[in-house]
């Protein structure tokens, strides 16, 4: 198997190794942070990788030696020096001017796309060479594991996660995770990060960690601008597009960067199930019209502050009609259509003051998101062989409103740093849904109001000896009140707080060898739909509903990780007590899709990943995670489980030319059969083929990319109760073949210097 393959991977002890340092500073003295600095070895490989931190310093280890240092922002070389390695090596302060072009040999080496970091994956989009032609959407499935299914982000052998963006967590549901992502220019987009186990300045809520999305903003003191077009045809069973056109512009104090994007999706949905001697087969056709946009604008009037701020606005309208035949001892059929249709727009502003040249800094930042989403449909069910028809008409409306703000603090001392802030956010959502059955109308209406404060502190040292840590403690005090406004009636008011721990412990051995241990609290609080008891119809007898009296869950998460060069591995285990999950219940002749708090569960997992680039025209990602669930229920209809799975991805780029005009990507990814909970999962996987071609100095790319070609993106699944079980069968029309074009112009003196991203590096501890 391939988990033998990558622990028979031979570890060979390197000689001692030595320690380079130094800081980035432009020719005005200030740091460049999140630039990166590369070490090459005479055949041109990579043999050391950082990134500055927020005062612009870096440190790398490798072995005596010749090399050539590199410093890269945005693909473009600011810097580069040899240097021989005898022993440790304090460069001081080097001063790049990033609005000039070094002239001489560019020196190329091999650069990661995917890193394993020691809380977190990092996904490099702009080392991907099919990224410039690709969705948010298609990247987020090429991150090792993370999987989307049904439109659901999970990471393999935790579950679904939170999205944040710089960050910042964002308050949004997890439906409209994909459509949100696929509304940013992935050109924008510097890497997307899969967190573990977050420290205490990210939100504490998602039990399974936070994908975290970090964006690229470009400044410079010369005037210049660049542009973007790009189309995509996407060809499942039914044809599908997308288009786009982003602009930047940059000029001195000042930038600016913008995006509209469109995309028509057509894709045929065949689901099945059968549970309790009752059995559905859903055929449907959905059609989905997008139109995102968003402005982003940053502002430095001194080196002392920074300003930026974006709106954002997306409206989309899917519609879908479907037959659906239901079995029980009659034969019911149901023609339905049904029309989605969501607006959502949001503004944010970022405030930065930089109170010294030592680093302390304070961030302020505001944020505030709408979503008037509305759900209409029409059934009409007709008994086979009698005349006895029912009607059912639904009609729901939402106005869901957030609204957060917070203060950063950060100071740097010799001994380490101080971090710390306080966070606020409120969740509205006023919502109203109305059903008529054979004429027979029912209405009913839902406030839910949540209010969450927070303050947290974090302390990360410098160097001890060969030890780093950092220790966080987060305080969340949450509010969370339901109404039934046709009554009245209030569901219990949950008022709870929770103090949610963080602790990093890193040790350097003397051979560059990395050792680390992490832990995390977190909690998962349930969505608005899944506590508000509204009845989403799939026929008049079949429905989804909310349960308002679930409560969150918390879960304690511990990592352990060893690191040597291009070889990770790392054990973890997460404690879940009184969590939720999806149930069926069967009352007479209904069948309800809703959720309970029933189970306490422990997982036990163990992740490897390896890099290999032996070859000049070849790099080959390897990742597998193997992992144990136990399942202690809490109800008496559904029974303790032990369950096991396995899964492994092979991420391969092949250069078909020297100077890369030419790449072929070759990826597969698959889930062995495993348990959630209990739930049982069959196969999983997917077969891709992409390519790259780049023309006219590589401003027009064309991408090709063919998904699912075995055909194995089919979700089937066996809950098992203690009287009966549901098996389910769901496939999205996955498999797809698409073609893309984009063409990059504009000002050829464009240069990249200080990135504004609100994420800061110093979270890393590599």
């Amino acid at each position: 198997t391939l988990l033998s393959f990558i622990f028979l991977i031979p570890l060979v002890v390197s000689a001692q190794q030595h320690t380079i340092t130094g800081k980035i500073v432009d020719t005005e003295k200030y740091p460049i942070d999140f630039s990166n600095v590369v070490l090459l070895n005479n055949d041109k490989f990579e043999s050391g990788y950082t990134i500055t931190d927020s005062l612009g310093i870096f440190r790398l280890n490798a072995d005596k030696g010749t090399y050539h240092l590199l410093i890269e922002q945005f693909g473009e070389e600011l810097y580069r020096k040899e240097i021989q390695l005898n022993q440790d090596l304090d460069l001081g302060i080097i001063e790049v001017n990033p609005s000039v072009m070094l002239e001489g040999i560019v020196i190329e080496g091999r650069r990661k796309t995917i890193e394993q970091k020691i809380d977190r994956l990092v996904y490099n989009i702009g080392n991907d060479p099919l990224s410039k032609t690709l969705t948010t959407e298609d990247l987020i499935k090429r991150v090792p594991l993370l999987r989307v299914r049904d439109n659901n982000i999970s990471i393999v052998g935790k579950g679904a996660v939170n999205v944040s963006v710089n960050g910042k967590l964002q308050q949004i549901s997890s439906s409209e995770l994909v459509s949100f992502l696929n509304n940013f220019d992935p050109s924008m987009l510097k890497s997307i990060e899969v967190i573990t186990t977050p420290p205490a300045n990210f939100s504490a809520q998602g039990n399974a960690g936070i994908i975290n999305i970090v964006t690229t903003q470009k400044m410079n003191t010369e005037e210049n601008w660049s542009a973007s077009v790009r189309s995509a045809y996407i060809q499942r069973s039914l044809p599908g597009t997308n288009n786009g056109i982003s602009f930047n512009y940059n000029k001195n104090k000042f930038s600016a960067s913008a995006n509209v994007n469109y995309t028509l999706t057509q894709l045929n949905v065949d689901l099945e199930s059968k549970g309790n001697d009752i059995e559905e087969i859903t055929d449907r056709k959905d059609k989905g019209n997008q139109f995102g946009g968003y402005l982003n604008l940053n502002y430095r009037p001194s080196e002392k502050h920074d300003i930026s701020t974006s709106f954002n606005v997306f409206n989309s309208v899917n519609e879908n009609n479907y037959t659906n035949k239901r079995f029980t001892t009659s034969t019911f059929l149901t023609d339905g259509k049904r029309r989605n249709e969501h607006t959502r727009y949001s503004a944010d502003l970022n405030y930065i003051y930089k109170i010294d040249s030592l680093g302390k800094t304070i961030t302020a930042f505001t944020s505030y998101n709408a979503n008037l989403p509305t759900e209409k449909f029409n059934t009409v069910t007709t008994e086979q062989g009698t005349t006895i028809t029912d009607y059912l008409n639904n009609l729901g409306e939402q106005s869901y409103k957030a609204f957060s703000a917070q203060i950063d603090f950060h100071f740097p001392y010799k001994i380490g740093e101080l971090d710390y802030g306080v966070q606020y956010y409120t969740l509205k959502n006023d919502a109203t849904i109305n059903y008529t059955l054979n004429g027979n109308g029912n209405s009913e209406s839902f406030l839910y109001d949540e209010k969450n404060y927070a303050l947290y502190a974090s302390f990360a040292t410098k160097d001890i000896g060969k030890f780093r840590f950092k220790g966080g403690l987060r305080y969340e005090y949450n509010n969370v009140n339901l109404k039934n406004q046709n009554n009245n009636n209030n569901f219990p008011e949950r008022k709870k707080g929770n103090l949610f721990p963080s602790f990093y412990a890193l040790y350097n051995m003397e051979n560059g060898d990395k050792l680390s241990v992490n832990y995390s609290r977190r909690i998962n609080r349930p969505e608005f739909s899944t506590v508000t008891p509204f009845r989403w119809y799939n026929n008049p007898y079949s429905y989804e509903t909310g349960n308002p009296y679930i409560l969150p869950y918390t879960s304690d998460n511990i990592q352990l990780n060893y690191s040597k060069g291009d070889f990770m591995i790392s054990a973890y285990a997460q404690f879940v007590k009184n969590g939720y999950g999806s149930v069926d219940i069967f009352e007479n002749n209904e069948w309800i899709y809703t959720y309970e708090n029933y189970l306490d569960q422990d997982r036990y997992g163990i992740t490897a990943s390896y890099f290999l680039y032996e070859l000049k025209w070849l790099e080959t990602d390897l990742f597998t995670t193997f992992y144990q669930n136990n399942l202690k229920s809490k109800v008496d209809y559904i029974e303790g489980k032990t369950g096991y799975g396995f899964s492994y991805q092979i991420n391969n780029n092949i250069f078909l030319d020297q100077d890369k005009k030419y790449i072929l990507s070759v990826n597969y990814w698959q889930d062995l059969p495993f348990w959630d909970n209990n739930i049982y999962n069959h196969s999983f996987g997917s077969l891709d083929i992409g390519a790259n071609i780049s023309l006219l100095d590589k401003k027009l790319n064309i991408g090709l990319l063919v998904t699912d070609i075995a055909n194995q993106s089919i979700t089937r699944t066996r809950a098992e109760f203690t009287n009966y079980s549901v098996h389910r069968r769901e496939y999205f029309d996955a498999r797809s073949y698409r073609i893309s074009l984009r063409y990059n112009f504009g000002s050829s003196s464009v240069k990249s210097v200080k990135s504004t991203d609100k994420f800061n590096e110093r979270e890393r501890m590599n």
